[in-house]
């Protein structure tokens, strides 16, 4: 049961593989920027990076670390998690400040879900090595 539920956390922690793409589509001008998260990113990035710019980075490293979750991306598995976490926490602040608190609440449940899978994969790998929680 661990495993599927290690497993499903993982699949859930992988989404933003695909709206990845789509941003990384949005930054290389293949599909128009999406207004609500050009709002959203402005918060952090106007008048420093053209959002295009900002959207190109921010689709492939999200790509990249949900690639890295599985194994086939270029970055260590706990980093993959870190840099997951980075565009939800932004996120949440973004939105706050765009559209009120409660635009917050989807990147914080993502958040949840992504830190009850990397609790889930180090109890899960500490009992694959052997090790016991004390």
């Amino acid at each position: 049961m661990s495993i599927q539920a290690s497993t499903f956390l993982r699949g859930v922690a992988s989404m933003p593989l695909l709206s990845g793409a789509a941003i990384l589509a949005m930054g290389l001008q293949v599909i128009p920027a999406d207004p609500q998260m050009s709002a959203v990113a402005n918060v952090f990035i106007e008048g420093i990076l053209p959002l295009s710019t900002f959207l190109t980075m921010l689709g492939a490293g999200k790509m990249m670390a949900a690639l890295s979750l599985w194994g086939y991306g270029p970055m260590p598995h706990d980093l993959a998690v870190v840099g997951l976490s980075i565009p939800p926490l932004c996120a949440m602040y973004g939105h706050a400040v765009a559209e009120g608190a409660a635009a917050a609440l989807p990147p914080a449940i993502y958040l949840a879900l992504l830190a009850a899978y990397f609790v889930k994969n180090k109890e899960q790998s500490n009992t694959s090595d052997g090790k016991k929680d004390e």
